[in-house]
C-alpha cells in the first residue's frame, strides 16, 4: 500500500493529480523533509543540529499544566500539538502520540513551521494566551513530568520557522516570542483561577519550573531561507532540491488577498 501512496502523493502537482498539492507542498512537510536531513548530520553549532541519540518526531502532542479539572472545564486547554520536536524522548506512553522525555535527556527543542500564517493570539478559553506562551508552558511542563534538573539540558530551544520576509513584516513573530511577554502571559493564565489552592499549586509550578524553564531555553525566530542555505552549503544535492520544493510551497499557498509590494515574498533561496 505504501508504493500506493507514494504513486498518488507524486500526481498532486500534476494534472492527473486527485489531492490538493498543497497537502504535500506545506510547511509540514517542509519542516519534515528539513529535520530529517539534520537527523543524518554531524552535530554542529546550527540550532536544528541534533544532539547524539536523538531523534525527531512530528505532530508530537506535549503536556499542559492547564488540562480539564473536570467535564468542560472553562479554564481548561488540550494537549498542544508541535509541529516538530527534537531531542531524546519515546512517543506514546498512554497510547497517543504524546511526548516521554527521557530522565537523561541532553535535548529538547521545539519547533513550529509557519508558510504564510501567524501565530495563534489565543485559546478559546484565553483570548490573549498566544502560541508563543502556550508553546514555552507546555515545554516546563514537559519538563515538570519529567522531574529532572532543567540546567542537565543542553540543548533547550523553542524556534519559529517562518518566510524571511513574513518574519520582517509579520509582528506578532517579534512581540509574542519575547520573554516578557511569555512570563506575564502564563502569569496571567495562572492567576485567572478562583480556586485559591489551584492558584497557589499552579504559582509554585511557575516559580519552581516555568520561570527556570524560559530563563534557559533559547527562543528564536528561524528563516526557511536561511536553513536551506546552510544545508546547500553542506549538501548541494538536497539543498537545491529543498529549495525547489520550498518555492513550490510559497507559490502554492501564496493567500488569495492582495499583499503590498512590500510584504509580497520572493521565492528565490540564495
Amino acid at each position: 500500500m505504501f508504493s500506493q501512496i507514494t504513486k498518488i502523493l507524486q500526481t498532486c502537482d500534476t494534472d492527473q493529480g486527485v489531492l490538493p498539492p498543497t497537502e504535500v507542498y506545506n510547511e509540514g512537510w517542509m519542516l519534515r523533509l528539513i529535520l530529517d536531513w539534520f537527523s543524518k548530520q554531524p552535530a554542529s553549532d546550527h540550532q536544528l543540529s541534533f544532539e547524539k541519540g536523538a531523534r525527531w518526531y512530528s505532530e508530537i502532542l506535549l503536556p499542559s499544566q492547564f488540562l480539564p479539572r473536570y467535564q468542560k472545564d472553562p479554564q481548561a486547554e488540550a494537549y498542544m500539538h508541535a509541529n516538530g520536536v527534537i531531542g531524546h524522548f519515546s512517543v506514546g506512553r498512554s497510547g497517543k502520540s504524546d511526548i516521554d522525555l527521557h530522565s537523561d535527556a541532553k535535548q529538547f527543542v521545539v519547533v513550529e513551521a509557519k508558510i504564510f500564517s501567524r501565530l495563534s493570539k489565543g485559546i478559546k478559553n484565553f483570548e490573549n494566551y498566544d502560541q508563543a506562551a502556550r508553546t514555552t508552558a507546555c515545554i516546563a511542563e514537559t519538563l515538570f513530568l519529567r522531574q529532572g534538573q532543567i540546567s542537565d539540558i543542553s540543548r533547550l530551544g523553542f524556534y519559529v520557522v517562518a518566510p524571511e520576509n513574513h518574519l520582517k513584516f509579520e509582528p506578532t513573530f517579534q512581540t509574542f516570542l519575547e520573554k516578557d511577554s511569555i512570563r506575564i502571559k502564563v502569569l496571567k493564565r495562572i492567576r485567572a483561577y478562583s480556586d485559591p489552592a489551584e492558584v497557589e499549586t499552579k504559582n509554585k509550578w511557575f516559580q519552581t519550573w516555568f520561570l527556570p524553564t524560559l530563563e534557559c531555553i533559547d527562543i528564536q525566530c528561524l528563516a526557511w531561507e536561511e536553513i536551506i542555505s546552510h544545508i546547500r552549503s553542506n549538501d548541494r544535492h538536497n539543498g537545491d532540491a529543498l529549495s525547489e520544493f520550498y518555492e513550490k510551497c510559497l507559490a502554492l499557498n501564496q493567500p488569495k488577498s492582495k499583499l503590498s509590494p512590500t510584504e509580497k515574498l520572493s521565492t528565490q533561496v540564495t
